[in-house]
């Protein structure tokens, strides 16, 4: 849902929390936001659309998953740009998040070719301290979807999650943020 609501301009992310998660009427919306009640209206129109067409439109089969989640982890540990370009749709996105406390990048990274360096560029490096032959990468069902937890030192120091359609991944969330992972480490299983 994050990588869905960063995908909205801010004044549907706005329009859409107020409306879908605590129902606000769009009177009340236009009056927060400033707009009239018609403008509030048509923002969560278009917000929507937006969520809808980020939704997967069938549902994956889980051996399509599994196999497309192996190629992709072997192509990423591996540090193969061109394997793993064939596992990436040509508009998929990656999105991290370490919540200011750890390394990630910025912005939202958009495009086979770009998502392909970034992750096999940080698949060799050192991270937080630990060298990649120290870390251990374990499949796992993140957020409903396939992904992986990368722990190092007895704790997890990453979680990756990825969506799948069409035998591609199409969206990448890459978790670093402390904050998040601390109940993973504790062996607590939350939504990430």
């Amino acid at each position: 849902m994050l990588v869905v609501l960063e995908s909205l301009t801010p004044e549907e992310r706005a329009v859409f929390v107020l409306r879908e998660v605590f129902g606000f009427g769009y009177a009340e919306i236009g009056a927060a936001l400033g707009r009239s009640d018609v403008s509030a209206r048509q923002l969560a129109h278009r917000a929507r659309e937006h969520v809808q067409a980020r939704r997967p439109r069938f549902e994956v089969d889980p051996g399509q998953q599994r196999e497309v989640t192996r190629r992709f982890l072997d192509a990423a540990i591996g540090g193969d740009i061109d394997r793993l370009m064939t596992v990436l749709a040509p508009d998929v996105t990656l999105t991290t998040d370490g919540g200011g406390q750890a390394r990630a990048a910025r912005r939202v990274i958009t495009g086979a070719a770009k998502v392909a360096r970034f992750v096999t560029g940080i698949s060799t490096r050192p991270y937080q301290g630990f060298e990649v032959a120290d870390m251990t990468f374990a499949t796992a069902e993140i957020n409903g979807a396939p992904g992986v937890l990368i722990t190092a030192g007895g704790q997890v120091i990453a979680a990756i999650a990825w969506l799948v359609a069409g035998g591609r991944v199409t969206a990448i969330q890459f978790i670093t943020n402390p904050d998040k992972l601390r109940p993973v480490s504790a062996g607590r299983t939350l939504p990430l």
